[in-house]
């Protein structure tokens, strides 16, 4: 099943759906497109929500000034980090469980698609990064 949703509250729904399980994310962020486009105020107080609910997100990010906030403040929003310099920003690729989650940030969409191998796949590309990353 693939659902997608437009516009910013299209892409908050989908950081809430985030919220339904306690199962951990894992993914590829763009802090700076993000804060561009939900506001600092919207992304920390998610990132605390999530945090509060037991929900780790093993974040694989974009190296830039807002990403550099966010890992100091890593531990208290249950967010691991690893840094990159070429992975393409102005999108999100998370996955939780059996799906992923697609928040493209250029377009003002965000996808959900729910698919157990294309999940198992995407974790497993992201594992590989993950393990090739120092801390």
């Amino acid at each position: 099943m693939i659902k997608k949703l437009l516009g910013v509250d299209g892409i908050k729904n989908i950081y809430e759906q985030t919220l339904e399980t306690k199962e951990s994310l894992c993914g590829f962020t763009d802090f700076s497109a993000m804060e561009e486009v939900l506001g600092k105020d919207w992304m920390w107080k998610y990132a605390k929500r999530r945090a509060e609910v037991g929900i780790a997100f093993h974040c694989i990010a974009v190296r830039c000034p807002v990403a550099v906030v966010a890992e100091k403040r890593s531990e208290e929003d249950n967010r691991p980090m690893r840094f990159v310099d070429d992975i393409a920003s102005g999108i999100e690729l998370y996955v939780q469980g059996d799906k992923v989650f697609e928040l493209n940030f250029v377009g003002n969409f965000g996808r959900v698609i729910e698919d157990a191998q294309l999940a198992k796949t995407v974790k497993a590309a992201w594992q590989r990064t993950w393990d090739s990353v120092s801390p």
